[in-house]
């Protein structure tokens, strides 16, 4: 069962991660980007999940299921935010799929798919004038060329 208290407290502790100003200031690639994402990392550990990065930077947590030859189920989103952003926007997706994990592991349920828990790397690119960077890397749509103008 999903564990309010445990999830509320994952909120508290993503919204104390940012930069100062209003709302969340935790634009991609800055301290405070860096912070939450290792908060992130550090959940899904805790979660036993197996992490990852890849070279772009998108963080992956994977619980294996019971037929690893089946297509993995990736769900997730961003922890970056917009200037003065909301606490919910993107950090949603990926807390509530790592609790979803820690309630599936308490309650012993056991699932086929394998799933990847991802936290995207650079998605509301307020700062670089592109959005979804992370996802258009992961899905090889990001060129070197690309990087170099933005």
């Amino acid at each position: 069962m999903i564990q309010r208290e445990r999830l509320a407290k994952d909120f508290d502790s993503m919204a104390q991660l940012t930069a100062p100003g209003e709302g969340i200031n935790r634009l991609a690639f800055t301290d405070a980007d860096w912070k939450g994402r290792q908060y992130i990392i550090d959940c899904m550990t805790d979660a036993g999940l197996t992490v990852e990065i890849d070279d772009f930077g998108n963080v992956l947590g994977y619980k294996v299921g019971k037929n690893p030859d089946l297509p993995v189920v990736m769900v997730g989103s961003h922890t970056d935010s917009v200037p003065n952003g909301g606490n919910y926007d993107g950090v949603v997706g990926v807390l509530s799929a790592i609790e979803a994990i820690r309630s599936m592991t308490d309650d012993g349920f056991e699932h086929d798919h394998t799933i990847a828990v991802v936290d995207f790397m650079c998605e509301e690119s307020s700062r670089f004038g592109a959005a979804t960077l992370g996802s258009k890397a992961m899905r090889g749509e990001l060129t070197l060329q690309d990087l170099h103008r933005l």
